[in-house]
């Protein structure tokens, strides 16, 4: 049996070291933390702690905070990496 691998996303390859671009996009949304974690099954707990850059998503929870939030993971992955990168650019 092949074992399961959980894969994360580097600290600073995904929220560049911070949430700043997570916490923006929700509250574009019009989302709050609560809101968020009822939609994407990610407790308000961690997205406090992805949005403080205390610590970065498993992939399997940021898909599931991409699809909440109505974006690929690509856009979300994408959005954080620029705004690393002070590039607002796709």
């Amino acid at each position: 049996m092949n074992p399961i691998r959980v894969y994360t996303l580097s600290h600073e390859g995904f929220l560049g070291g911070n949430g700043m671009e997570l916490r923006e996009i929700r509250r574009g949304r019009g989302y709050t933390q609560t809101k968020l974690s009822e939609l994407s099954g990610v407790s308000q707990g961690k997205i406090s702690e992805y949005e403080n850059g205390m610590t970065t998503p498993r992939i399997d929870a940021a898909v599931k905070l991409a699809a909440a939030l109505e974006i690929t993971l690509d856009e979300l992955v994408g959005a954080q990496l620029r705004a690393a990168q002070g590039n607002d650019e796709p």
